[in-house]
């Protein structure tokens, strides 16, 4: 997702490019992120350039818990203003932070969205993700994935430490 910004670099403030994003997968971290599709508007402002990205992507993530890998599909509504690297003044130590959160426009005038799309998309996946609702789990005894099999352990799972509590409220019935 390189876009060459030279020319829209040098036209008046509020000039604006209209891009499609075409299907592509990101890697990261040995992760995917695969882009369904999408549009990017570019606007010239008076310090740099304002993207405007509506992009539907997809990752796949696992399941909190039955640990099956499944895709999660989302809506990323983005807007980020990116820098000419030449026009910052800033000391060598700023300028990585700069390069870190990834906009800024390079020196050959290179405006990359990569890295921008893949923090909004790690920002918007779920923080305990689930296969579905009714989704049953692991067994905590032997391990076997409940929504595929029964599972022949025995329930005895109640804590000791319990026991009495419920000695009591079975006196009081």
């Amino acid at each position: 997702m390189l876009y060459n910004v030279s020319q829209l670099l040098k036209d008046p403030v509020g000039s604006l490019r209209r891009h499609y994003l075409a299907a592509e997968s990101i890697h990261w971290d040995g992760s995917l992120l695969n882009l369904m599709d999408g549009d990017v508007n570019l606007l010239r402002t008076h310090q740099g350039i304002v993207a405007n990205v509506h992009v539907s992507v997809e990752s796949p993530v696992v399941c909190s818990r039955c640990i099956r890998i499944y895709e999660v599909q989302m809506t990323l509504d983005i807007e980020e203003e990116f820098f000419r690297k030449s026009d910052m003044n800033l000391d060598p130590d700023q300028d990585v932070l700069w390069e870190q959160e990834g906009t800024i426009i390079d020196s050959d005038n290179i405006l990359d969205l990569t890295e921008v799309i893949r923090q909004y998309a790690i920002a918007h996946l779920p923080m305990k993700p689930l296969c579905g609702s009714t989704c049953k789990g692991l067994c905590q005894q032997c391990g076997v994935n409940l929504n595929e099999l029964n599972c022949s352990c025995l329930d005895d799972s109640m804590d000791p430490r319990w026991a009495s509590l419920l000695e009591l409220s079975e006196n009081q019935v």
